[in-house]
């Protein structure tokens, strides 16, 4: 050990820890406050330094890129600030944390260790801790036909929808028919492969550059905004939506990103929900004329 100058009287002792000697020191007195006192390094023989930082000591060695928190300074009645605590403290080596009170930190076996780190790292980029999703499995297009098939159905057995069918695919392309909304059914195609799903033809008579098809096109796209809150909006990390007009008819096409087939189909049944509410509030002529709409 470095011999430091004979003003501060240093007690040292040594302790055993995995079986290396550890020194360890308390700084008394001397004229040193308690917040003047400075960071000092013990080299012991086995290669481990151990260094007083504060209220906290940190243990390391050769190849150990681990530090471990070691019992600190504590105050206790007629005692000094700066001395080591009493022998009835932890035992000799024993690794804890500090002493539980205000602004204590947890000690590393009360984290729960390497397991517990690993597993709040988890959490924290989406694991299954408290308030966290579970990661998603990777779903095959066969896997996300029958997630979406079964989320239709569930549609039908609540009764939004009536007359629910399915068609043979073609070119890997599924139809689902229904009636929902006017009085005229519904055709939504969807291709597993690609997580598209189109709304064909949902708006008859509507010319690709009338004032109509601007307002549609504005609206539908403002879907995606931040301003509205999460429940109405399509989230761009998981889809985009657009509307297209073709044959004097406008399609409505949402396509979802790998593995979020099932957030696809429900937010575009809710977009064309949407849609409709806002041609009964802005454009309830069109309604009136193209899907029979009352009046009243």
């Amino acid at each position: 050990l470095c011999m430091k100058p004979a003003k501060y009287a240093m007690n040292l002792r040594d302790e055993t820890l995995g079986g290396c000697a550890v020194a360890r020191r308390g700084l008394v007195g001397g004229g040193l406050g308690a917040g003047s006192l400075r960071r000092r390094t013990a080299r012991a023989p086995g290669g481990l330094v151990g260094r007083r930082a504060g209220p906290r000591a940190t243990i390391g060695g050769p190849g150990d890129g681990v530090a471990r928190e070691r019992v600190g300074r504590q105050d206790w009645p007629g005692g000094e600030r700066g001395r080591e605590a009493p022998s009835s403290g932890p035992a000799d080596g024993q690794i804890v944390g500090r002493e539980p009170g205000r602004g204590a930190a947890p000690s590393r076996a009360r984290r729960g260790g390497p397991k517990a780190v690993e597993s709040r790292l988890s959490e924290a980029v989406g694991g299954t801790g408290r308030g966290t999703r579970a990661p998603r499995v990777r779903r095959t297009p066969e896997q996300s036909l029958a997630v979406v098939r079964q989320q239709l159905q569930a549609y039908a057995d609540r009764r939004v929808f009536s007359g629910f069918s399915e068609g043979r695919p073609v070119a890997g392309r599924h139809r689902f028919r229904f009636s929902w909304l006017g009085a005229e059914p519904l055709t939504l195609d969807y291709t597993p492969a690609s997580g598209t799903f189109v709304f064909r033809a949902l708006l008859p008579d509507v010319a690709a550059g009338s004032a109509l098809y601007s307002d549609l096109e504005a609206f539908v796209a403002g879907r995606a905004s931040t301003r509205l809150p999460r429940h109405r909006r399509v989230d761009r990390r998981r889809a985009r939506v657009r509307c297209f007009a073709a044959r004097g008819a406008v399609s409505v096409e949402l396509v979802a990103t790998r593995n979020f087939h099932d957030y696809g189909v429900n937010r575009v049944v809710n977009l064309v929900h949407e849609i409709f509410l806002y041609l009964q509030e802005y454009r309830p002529e069109y309604l009136w004329a193209s899907f029979a709409a009352p009046e009243e």
